[in-house]
């Protein structure tokens, strides 16, 4: 039997927006106290100077970052539980942000922490430094084009500021 919201039809799968979307809240402007949101930036550790530098203007910005990875770099070397301390940290910061940025290149990890975003009901924007991840071929994701999901391509230099334009907005529910 196939869950509730997936249909089979003759030309294939069809997916109408799962119930489990419908009711996502809309993206508030700011906390009642006039300041900003909270996000998580998922990325790869290679991006961790973008991570940073998008980081400090989202701050300048007014929000608030919920686990900064960056502090303590690499624990793959370490040992199990570490990594499982981190694992519980990462999906912590996921699960208390308003929206989860998203930088590519990502790997693994950065794929995880928006698979939990998507799952989560979160606001996701995704930055690529250039149009070919968002456009179809081999180096594009499926969850990248869920409808709710902004993307931008270009400079990091005006990332922070369409980041803080787009919370302005009222966000669309996330349909699959």
């Amino acid at each position: 039997a196939l869950r509730p919201g997936i249909v089979l039809v003759r030309e294939g799968l069809r997916t109408p927006p799962y119930p489990f979307f419908e009711n996502t809240p809309p993206l508030r402007a700011g906390f009642p106290d006039g300041g900003g949101m909270k996000y998580y930036i998922a990325t790869s550790l290679t991006n961790a100077k973008s991570h940073n530098i998008v980081r400090d203007a989202l701050c300048a910005l007014g929000h608030e970052i919920t686990y900064d990875w960056t502090s303590h770099g690499s624990v793959q070397q370490i040992s199990v539980a570490r990594l499982n301390e981190i694992a519980h940290l990462e999906v912590q910061g996921v699960l208390d942000a308003d929206f989860v940025l998203v930088l590519l290149p990502g790997g693994k990890g950065t794929h995880t922490e928006l698979g939990l975003a998507v799952a989560a009901k979160k606001r996701i924007l995704i930055y690529a430094d250039s149009h070919v991840p968002f456009s179809v071929g081999p180096a594009t994701c499926a969850f990248y084009h869920l409808h709710g999901v902004a993307r931008f391509s270009g400079s990091l230099d005006g990332l922070a500021s369409w980041v803080h334009a787009i919370l302005q907005r009222t966000a669309p529910a996330l349909e699959c």
